[in-house]
């Protein structure tokens, strides 16, 4: 009898345990999706240039997180007139085409802000098909945090998110073990009563 009591409670011992873990994991996973960046995104209203013109406009962002990120830029979701036809408009920074790939704005120290200034051009062969035409674009600013021992290389920084996978996986064997045990347990019981 006093076996089947200590099974018992080792097997309540090993779910309270368990349970416990999990709880201290969850919010060490969500502290790992802390953002890293004041803005990730933000939708625009673009208003067509005229024909052969371009004009810009310049877009930040700042380093929320307590070490270094490498921060680039792209625009998705385009919708609207002024982007599609024989001459849609294009939006480029430099000498490169953003709609055709993301700009590398390097790495930003924690706290620093992070610009890009896009330029919205319209064929010199566009026609009036454009004239007051506006479209919609969204500006999207992703960050990977750096490792602070080897900043500037583009390692992802550790996070709580390790920790968690390990304290969950170490919950999720001590609720097993738990169980295993309450039902070896019951099974001796009900096998000296029968």
């Amino acid at each position: 009898m006093n076996r089947n009591v200590a099974m018992r409670f080792f097997s309540r011992l090993l779910l309270g345990v368990g349970a416990g873990l999990v709880a201290l994991a969850v919010p060490t996973a969500a502290h790992a999706a802390d953002p890293l960046l004041s803005v990730e995104s933000a939708t625009v209203t673009v208003q067509s240039p005229a024909p052969g013109e371009t004009w810009s406009q310049t877009y930040s962002t700042r380093n929320v997180s307590d070490s270094s990120a490498r921060v680039s830029v792209t625009v998705v979701d385009r919708v609207g007139r002024i982007w599609t036809g024989p001459h849609p408009v294009t939006v480029s920074s430099g000498d490169v085409r953003v709609e055709q790939q993301s700009i590398d704005l390097g790495s930003i120290a924690s706290g620093a802000t992070a610009s890009v200034t896009l330029d919205f051009g319209q064929s010199y062969e566009a026609g009036n098909e454009y004239a007051r035409q506006s479209g919609d674009l969204t500006v999207v600013f992703t960050a990977v945090a750096e490792s602070p021992s080897d900043s500037g290389a583009g390692d992802l920084a550790r996070t709580g998110g390790t920790i968690a996978t390990a304290a969950i996986v170490v919950a999720v064997v001590l609720v097993a073990g738990g169980v295993v045990v309450f039902a070896v347990s019951r099974r001796r019981s009900e096998a000296r009563r029968g």
